[in-house]
């Protein structure tokens, strides 16, 4: 069994933004397990664990849905947490254009890896970056409202690529492993 999800990268300059964050907002340290800047990505499916003989079927649905999709840009604007300030689980840096662009190549994904077997998201999908989440399941996190309130100059990037990767959970956090990239070819 691998543990697998499907992302959109970032760029250095979003890698260089949530270490930004995160060194001038130490005090999240201590309520926030913050994502390494290296790791950061757009999650459009968590597959969780998944049985190796399923992963060359993920790869041509995948594949299907890459070949079909023109570059696109979208852009990061904004701070936000998941569910609400009451009960802050995860913090994220929003996506302000592409939003729509984003939703649909989640809704394709979603549509054509349920051909093959793979449940549909119950959830709602919200486009956006996770950089931390709340270690404790505490209701205050340190330095929330400085979170919140952190502005930065909006950060444009080119969407023209999906990777599969494999998670890896560690004592030290995640690794992330590309299994395979998606280039978009329409």
């Amino acid at each position: 069994m691998r543990r697998l999800f499907i992302a959109i990268p970032t760029s250095d300059e979003v890698h260089q933004l949530v270490n930004k964050i995160s060194m001038d907002l130490s005090v999240l340290k201590n309520n926030v397990r913050l994502v390494k800047p290296e790791n950061a990505h757009i999650t459009l499916k968590f597959l969780g664990e998944t049985e190796e003989n399923r992963i060359p079927g993920i790869i041509d649905a995948i594949h299907s849905v890459s070949s079909n999709i023109e570059p696109f840009d979208f852009q990061f604007e904004n701070t936000g947490i998941f569910p609400n300030k009451n009960k802050p689980r995860v913090l994220w840096i929003g996506i302000s254009q592409g939003v729509e662009q984003i939703r649909q190549l989640s809704s394709l994904i979603d549509d054509m890896l349920f051909k093959t077997g793979i449940p549909k998201e119950e959830k709602n999908f919200t486009a956006h970056l996770t950089i931390g989440r709340n270690k404790y399941d505490k209701e205050k996190i340190d330095g929330l409202n400085d979170f919140l309130a952190y502005s930065f100059t909006p950060i444009r990037q080119i969407a023209d690529r999906l990777i599969l990767f494999e998670s890896e959970l560690t004592p030290r956090g995640p690794v992330y492993t590309p299994i395979e990239s998606f280039i978009f070819t329409k």
